[in-house]
């Protein structure tokens, strides 16, 4: 068999194959990249996202613990505002070291007694901020500087004998006190008070010097205290009683202070006037004072803390008894009615009503 005539062609063939499967897996790929991609983006976001919500979780906590503490502070002051209406005092603001705010820590204003918070200051570290008001007919007055004694209270406008703070400036710090403002005057701070005999005097060394019983009834203000008081400046002392003849006596002192306790607070009392008879200043001035746990024969028998003088000649913490005594020239709790309120006040300023 014969091939047809004609050019022949020698070498090879090239035939061109499209894959579909390639191109899929190109794709894959890509979109695998992608997802990656998205899916570390959202990673990020989520944890971002976590961050804040811990920020906003705390951030609501303090906002609620500070919403908190301000309705304590309104509810506070609604307090203070109430009380300082009826009486003067002083209120402290106890700045603590790195605090947010400064806490309201204690209010002693009028009668209130020193509160829990007070008898544990003062804190180490802590600085103190004093500020004071007077509660005057049409107005909350407030004070420059706290009261150092009833003087200083009677001369911002108080009348009425009571209850109230001051803050000695020895001291710096608030101590209650019972203001005489009506016998001579006023601005009278008492220091002791015998009424009915319900508060014993036979007391110790350490009661005496911080001070006992009712600042209402029977009390002895504290030697601390007393000490902090006279030592400020000038002051007088005044001694009002009256004898079982109903007859009013008083003893006038010019001059009385009372050391501290490393002196044994040694008395310190001159200048006598009145219709009473000097048997405190003439027998007692700058003896030192004895309690019966002091080792001191004449306070033992005497039941009673006192500056004793051979034991003593005038003496208002002994015994109270409850039956008429003759009265001779001596000052002492047994031979006068009570009440009876020895008291301070700054020598030489007179006060007028």
């Amino acid at each position: 068999m014969s091939r047809p005539a004609g050019n022949r062609a020698s070498g090879h063939v090239c035939v061109c194959v499209w894959c579909p499967h390639k191109e899929s897996l190109r794709r894959v790929a890509l979109q695998h990249d992608d997802a990656s991609h998205f899916n570390a983006t959202l990673e990020r976001r989520f944890h971002e996202m976590e961050a804040h919500y811990a920020e906003a979780t705390s951030l609501l906590h303090l906002q609620g613990t500070l919403i908190l503490n301000l309705q304590n502070q309104v509810h506070n002051l609604s307090r203070l505002l109430e009380v300082v209406k009826k009486n003067p005092g002083c209120l402290i603001n106890i700045v603590r070291p790195n605090s947010l705010m400064s806490t309201q820590q204690a209010l002693h204003p009028g009668s209130l007694r020193l509160s829990e918070n007070y008898n544990r200051l003062p804190a180490e570290g802590a600085s103190y901020s004093l500020s004071c008001y007077i509660w005057l007919p049409v107005e909350i007055h407030h004070m420059r500087n706290c009261p150092i004694d009833c003087a200083s209270i009677y001369y911002n406008g108080v009348r009425r004998s009571g209850v109230y703070t001051v803050v000695p400036s020895l001291a710096g710090m608030p101590v209650e006190v019972y203001c005489d403002m009506d016998t001579d005057g006023g601005g009278w701070t008492v220091i002791q008070r015998r009424v009915d005999g319900s508060v014993s005097f036979d007391r110790s060394w350490r009661e005496y010097r911080a001070g006992f019983g009712d600042l209402h009834s029977e009390f002895w203000l504290g030697n601390d205290h007393i000490h902090e008081l006279s030592g400020q400046g000038d002051y007088s002392l005044r001694i009002d009683l009256e004898d079982w003849s109903n007859r009013h006596k008083h003893a006038l002192y010019q001059h009385f202070s009372v050391e501290d306790e490393e002196h044994r607070y040694r008395l310190h009392v001159s200048g006598f006037s009145g219709s009473a008879a000097d048997s405190f200043g003439w027998y007692h001035d700058k003896h030192g004072f004895s309690t019966p746990d002091s080792g001191d024969i004449c306070a033992e028998i005497s039941h009673g803390g006192w500056w004793y003088s051979q034991c003593f000649y005038a003496n208002l913490n002994g015994v109270y008894y409850r039956v008429t005594v003759q009265a001779r020239q001596v000052l002492s709790v047994n031979l006068f009615k009570t009440p009876i309120e020895p008291c301070l006040r700054p020598t030489g300023r007179p006060l007028h009503a």
